[in-house]
């Protein structure tokens, strides 16, 4: 009788274990096999393919050359300020730029430009140049020399005429020649203001310039050219005025063919032998002759 009772019991316990089994709660059959299993989410597990593809480097760009924001800024406002004119050119805008006019009556008011700024700057205003202007002028020193007029002259007996003055000698293969070919070109520039106007040549080499040789030689130039034969004493008594210098280089030949260095300015002065301008030896005629006039003219 134990043996039916036996095989009771192990029913029993067989029906419990399959009440357990998900099978027996009506659920899907779960055998395990691979194609069962369902796939792992990629956000848990990421794959290769699910990474994002990395970026490729940026390719290499050259560095533009360095320039400070100083020229940065000035090479926009330069091109800025040309397109503004540019523009203003194709606009038709441009308004031509015109010459200061002088007052009509300019002419006239030389003696108070003179008075304000200076004869200089009197002469300027009408185009004329004085050459180097003696400011106060100087009254120069009288002499008494012999000349080619054929008796001693003094300088001041020549008063009430313009003078221009040379320093200079007989021998003298440049400067001197051309000096008094540039006053005859002077004097006929002048036309009726040359009769205001007295051309002097003072030698600085009288022991070998008499007053004769003076003569003949300039008879070459203008007969009415005036010479003064000039000893050592009177030219050093004078030769502070003037500012001219010589110099006897009794080593470059023989006694009779010496050379002799000296200044090649020329000097004005006025009808009361007052110093008033000087004109270096590159002045030309043209000029000096307009100064003259313009002396004449303003005095």
């Amino acid at each position: 009788m134990k043996q039916p009772l036996v095989l009771t019991v192990l029913l029993a316990a067989a029906l419990a274990a399959a009440a357990c089994s998900p099978a027996g709660r009506g659920g899907a059959s779960m055998a395990a096999s691979p194609t069962s299993i369902p796939p792992t989410s990629a956000a848990a597990v990421p794959s290769a393919t699910a990474l994002p593809p990395t970026p490729e480097p940026p390719a290499a760009i050259s560095s533009p050359v360095a320039t400070s924001a100083v020229d940065n800024s000035q090479t926009t406002a330069v091109a800025g300020r040309l397109a503004e004119i540019a523009a203003t050119r194709a606009a038709g805008n441009v308004v031509p730029t015109t010459p200061p006019t002088r007052a009509p009556d300019a002419t006239q008011n030389v003696a108070a430009i003179a008075t304000a700024f200076g004869i200089e700057a009197a002469a300027a205003s009408q185009g004329v140049s004085l050459g180097t202007v003696i400011n106060p002028p100087l009254l120069v020193r009288d002499f008494t020399l012999p000349a080619s007029t054929g008796a001693d002259l003094s300088l001041h007996e020549l008063d009430g005429k313009f003078r221009m003055i040379f320093f200079g000698y007989l021998h003298c293969p440049d400067f001197c020649p051309l000096t008094m070919a540039e006053f005859k070109r002077v004097k006929q520039l002048l036309g009726e203001y040359a009769n205001d106007v007295d051309f002097i040549y003072i030698s600085v080499d009288g022991a070998r310039d008499t007053p004769e040789l003076l003569a003949r030689y300039l008879n070459n130039f203008d007969p009415n050219f005036i010479g003064f034969s000039g000893d050592d004493v009177t030219l050093a008594g004078i030769q502070p005025d003037y500012g001219f210098y010589y110099q006897r280089r009794l080593g470059t030949g023989s006694q009779a063919e010496y050379v002799v260095d000296h200044s090649t300015r020329s000097y004005l002065l006025d009808r009361a032998g007052r110093l008033r301008s000087s004109f270096t030896y590159d002045t030309s005629p043209e000029a000096i002759a307009d100064a003259l006039r313009w002396y004449i003219q303003n005095e």
